[in-house]
Formats: C-alpha cells, sequence, structure tokens
C-alpha cells in the first residue's frame, strides 16, 4: 500500500520558462511459499503466497494560476511487479513386510491391512489495484508552447502453484502364509489441488476539470494521455498418484485438479469537463488500454490398484481437473463534456481535434489433463479414469 503525490495547490505561478511537474512509483514484489512432508501413513501440506498492491500516483493542479509558461507538462507513471511462487509435495507411502508371529499358526490381523494417503495443495494469489491520475482542475493556465497531461500505469504479474501428492499402500503379499500380507488388504489415496488467481483493477485518469481555463498560442497543442499496459501470466499444476498392492485387494484413488483466474478489469479515461480551452494547435486526448492474458493449468493423476492372490481384485480410480478463467472487462473513455449546456465553456482550436480511445486485449487459455487408470488382479481387476 503506497501513494506517490505531487500536488500543486492555491498558487500563482509567473514562469518564463517551462513548468514540469511529474510523480514516479516502482513498487516490486516477489513471494515464495513451499510446503514438503513426507509420512508413512499420513502426510498433508499446504502452500499459500497472496500479494497486494494499492498504490495511488497523482500529479495535479489545483485552484492554480499560471502565467507566461515556456509549457507546462503534468505527468504520472506508476509501474507495479508481482512475481508469486507456491509449492507444496507430499508424500505417503506404508509397507507391511512379513514377520514371524510368536503365537503358534496364527496371523495378527491388525499387521494385514495397509492404508496410506496423501493430500497436498498450493494457492498463488496477486492483486493490483490504485491508480495514476494527472489533472489540472480549477486552474488558469497560459502558455506559449505545449500543454502536456499524461497518466501512465504498467502493471505485471507472474504467478505459478504446483502441488504434488503420492502416496503407496503395499502389504509385501509375497511373503510366507505366516507373513503379514498374505490374503491382506492394500489401499492408497492420493489427493492434489492447486490455484492461482491474479487481478489487475486500477484507474488511469488524465483530464482537465471544473472551470479550468487553458490557452496555448500557435501552432501548440494540449495534449491529455492516458495509458495503461496490464500483463497476467498464470499457472497452475497439480499431480496426483496413488498405488496400492495387497494380497487379497489392492484399491488406489487418485484426483488431480488446478484451476487458473486472471481478470483485468481498468478504467482509462482522457477528457475535458466543464472548461474554456483556448488552443493555438491540435486537441488530441488518447485513451489507450493494452492487456495481455495468459492462463495454463495442468491437472495429473495416475492410480495402480493390484490384487496379488488368485482370487484377488484390484480397483485404480483416478480423476482429474484443470480449468483456466481469463476475464478482460477494460472501460476506456476519452471525450469532451459540458454539464451545463446553456453556460459558455468553449473549446477553440487552430488545428483540429482528436479524440481516441483504444482497447486491445490478447488472451490465451490453456487446460490440459494427464491420467490413468490400472488395476491387476488374480481374478479381476477394475481401472477407471475420469477427467
Amino acid at each position: 500500500d503506497g501513494h506517490s503525490f505531487r500536488r500543486i495547490d492555491n498558487l500563482e505561478i509567473d514562469a518564463t520558462g517551462s513548468v514540469s511537474f511529474d510523480s514516479d512509483s516502482l513498487m516490486v514484489i516477489g513471494s515464495l511459499a513451499v510446503s514438503g512432508q513426507g509420512a508413512s501413513t499420513f502426510a498433508v501440506g499446504g502452500a499459500v503466497t497472496v500479494n497486494i498492491i494499492d498504490a495511488d500516483t497523482i500529479t495535479y493542479l489545483r485552484d492554480v494560476t499560471v502565467a507566461d509558461a515556456a509549457s507546462v507538462t503534468l505527468a504520472s507513471e506508476d509501474n507495479s511487479v508481482i512475481g508469486a511462487i507456491a509449492g507444496a509435495i507430499q508424500i505417503a507411502t506404508k509397507t507391511n513386510e512379513a514377520e514371524e508371529e510368536q503365537n503358534e499358526g496364527e496371523q495378527d490381523n491388525s499387521k494385514k491391512n495397509v492404508t496410506s494417503a496423501s493430500v497436498g495443495a498450493s494457492v498463488a494469489v496477486g492483486m493490483i489495484g490504485g491508480s495514476a491520475r494527472s489533472f489540472i482542475d480549477s486552474s488558469s493556465v497560459s502558455s506559449a508552447g505545449d500543454v502536456t497531461l499524461t497518466a501512465e500505469s504498467k502493471s505485471w504479474i507472474f504467478t505459478f502453484s504446483i502441488a504434488g501428492s503420492a502416496a503407496g499402500a503395499d502389504t509385501d503379499s509375497g511373503a510366507s502364509a505366516g507373513g503379514g500380507g498374505k490374503g491382506a488388504n492394500a489401499a492408497a489415496v492420493a489427493l492434489a489441488g492447486a490455484g492461482s488467481y491474479s487481478e489487475v483493477s486500477r484507474t488511469i485518469v488524465s483530464s482537465i476539470g471544473n472551470g479550468s481555463y487553458i490557452a496555448t498560442t500557435a501552432p501548440y497543442d494540449v495534449v491529455v494521455v492516458a495509458q495503461d499496459d496490464s500483463l497476467i501470466v498464470g499457472n497452475a499444476g497439480a499431480v496426483g498418484l496413488a498405488r496400492g498392492s495387497g494380497g487379497q485387494k489392492g484399491i488406489a484413488a487418485s484426483l488431480g485438479a488446478s484451476v487458473v483466474v486472471n481478470v483485468v478489469s481498468n478504467t482509462v479515461q482522457a477528457y475535458t469537463l466543464d472548461s474554456i480551452l483556448d488552443v493555438g494547435g491540435r486537441l488530441d486526448q488518447i485513451a489507450e488500454s493494452s492487456a495481455a492474458v495468459s492462463a495454463f493449468a495442468l491437472g495429473g493423476f495416475g492410480a495402480i490398484g493390484s490384487g496379488d492372490e488368485k482370487a484377488a481384485t484390484g480397483l485404480g480410480l483416478a480423476g482429474g481437473a484443470s480449468g483456466a478463467v481469463n476475464i478482460v472487462t477494460n472501460t476506456v473513455e476519452s471525450f469532451l463534456y459540458d454539464n451545463n449546456p446553456g453556460s459558455a465553456s468553449p473549446v477553440s482550436v487552430g488545428d483540429g481535434i482528436l479524440l481516441e480511445a483504444e482497447n486491445d486485449a490478447l488472451v490465451i487459455a490453456n487446460a490440459f489433463l494427464l491420467g490413468a487408470g490400472i488395476a491387476q488382479g488374480g481374478k479381476s481387476g477394475y481401472g477407471v479414469a475420469l477427467g
């Protein structure tokens, strides 16, 4: 959360040279969150990184008189960058090895069945808000050269989240009859999820308003420019792998899901409101927005279930999902407007008027799924993969 201001209030400036005011802001955030865990029966963990920039960069003249300037320039420039990485890797594996029982001819049924589970999740969030503004308000400006107002914003966000989860359960069914594996069951479950969310929501305005008077001598111009450059690259990947191997039943289930959401919602305006303009050259009011948004999501999943004995059953269930969503809802405007048509707010120009509003957006979205469900059993095997 930061602010950069260049404010000129209630002042008279009698200038024979150039008058220039500018505000600049640069904010950079980088973050890394990592989680990892290994266990024999149950492993769970996650990583989350949240990064927010909310900055205002403003340059203005209010209730100011500028006389006989060679030129007048107001400029506001904001540069904001976020880089965020979140990663979580969880592994659980359990093997019940064959053991000789102390009691003759008996088996320890409590050791026969083996289970393991693993859960991993990661989230990366980047958000940029605030504003960049340059304006002349309730002021009188006379210049022998150009009068230029610019407001520029560059907002870049890069997010990457990855989650991996692996679970394995094995009863070691190849052991002797007195071991812990023969006739036993094994079950393994692995769940992995990853998400990235990025948002740029800013206000970029360059304006002349509230009864201001602006005059330039020929052939000099009045130029009012508001410019936005937004870039978002969001990536997420999740992989879940499970293997269950039992003497009688082997069950494995896995899920890998990832989602990426990118949002750009800026307001970009260049305008003159309720003001008098006496321009010796051209009046150019330009509002431009350029947004590039890319989303990549990958979901991976695999499950292997095996029952090793002749009458055994194997079951492998694998599922996954991935989604990539890009939303661009910018408002870009350039206008001359008088709220009081009955009053005198004339605009006089010597060489024409340009009102330009341009809104460009490049959107790329990719979502992929890779997975398999494999089963093997002495009697039957069922493998299912859904995505």
